[in-house]
C-alpha cells in the first residue's frame, strides 16, 4: 500500500513539474460564439478537467465538448 502512495505522489510531483499544456483557450471558445463571462471560464476548466483525466486528448474532442456545453446553456 506504501509502494502505491509513493507512486502516486512522485507520478503527481513529476506532473506538476511539467503541466499539460491546454488545448484550448478562450479564443477558441469565443469562435464558437461563446462570450466572454463566468460560463466562458467554467467551460474552459470543465475541459481543461477532462483534459487531465484522460477523457479528451485533442483539440477536436474539447471543441465538441464547448459547443455542446454551448448548445446546452442556449436551451436552458
Amino acid at each position: 500500500m506504501s509502494k502505491r502512495c509513493t507512486q502516486a505522489l512522485a507520478a503527481y510531483e513529476e506532473w506538476k513539474k511539467e503541466p499539460l499544456p491546454r488545448i484550448v483557450n478562450g479564443r477558441d471558445l469565443l469562435s464558437l460564439g461563446f462570450s466572454e463571462g463566468p460560463f466562458l471560464g467554467r467551460v474552459l476548466e470543465e475541459v481543461r478537467e477532462k483534459q487531465i483525466a484522460g477523457e479528451i486528448t485533442e483539440k477536436e474532442g474539447a471543441l465538441e465538448y464547448a459547443a455542446r456545453a454551448l448548445g446546452e446553456a442556449d436551451r436552458g
